[in-house]
């Protein structure tokens, strides 16, 4: 059965502007869990529900970042770490602790339509760029953009997440970056 991802408008206020903002929310209906490949479960620890086990991911995944420090990126709700291309290494095996999926403007059309979705929302993924994608945790799935500056030295990362993703959802991403605006 193939999963759907619905596209809704919603209005958030943005703490930074404080102003009501209204853009698009991707919602991914029940059945997308039985569409993502089982080599996901690997990355999912026991205990807790699948939200909480995606959030511990997430945690491991920021104590091995390279680069400490993430701020709030308003524009598109998501975590963000910029580091010079020295941490290059560091900074691809870190990925590999919470999003074990790579994709690349090649590869996307093959990525699972979740993935391709957050492509679309982000203004699609150009030909330096890479989207990575975490194991699916019930209703959400951690992704992690990959968007080096074009200066040939700093590349910027950003976390969020995709699928039924709600404000509490956000709030709790920004605490785990401790990306408090």
């Amino acid at each position: 059965m193939a999963s759907r991802v619905v596209m809704r408008k919603v209005l958030r206020t943005s703490a930074q502007a404080g102003k009501t903002i209204g853009g698009p929310e991707r919602i991914v209906e029940p059945h997308f869990r039985s569409q993502v490949s089982s080599r996901y479960a690997h990355a999912m620890p026991g205990g807790g529900s699948a939200t909480d086990q995606m959030f511990q991911t997430l945690d491991r995944f920021r104590l091995v970042w390279p680069k400490q420090g993430w701020s709030w990126d308003y524009r598109f709700n998501m975590t963000a770490s910029s580091f010079h291309v020295d941490l290059l290494p560091e900074a691809e095996k870190a990925l590999r602790v919470a999003f074990p999926e790579a994709y690349d403007y090649r590869t996307l059309s093959r990525a699972p339509e979740h993935v391709r979705e957050m492509a679309e929302s982000v203004g699609g993924i150009r030909a330096d760029q890479r989207l990575y994608a975490g194991a699916v945790a019930g209703r959400l799935v951690p992704v992690a953009l990959w968007w080096p500056w074009g200066d040939e030295i700093t590349i910027s990362l950003r976390v969020g997440l995709t699928g039924y993703v709600g404000e509490h959802d956000l709030q709790r991403l920004q605490m785990t970056f401790h990306a408090l605006g």
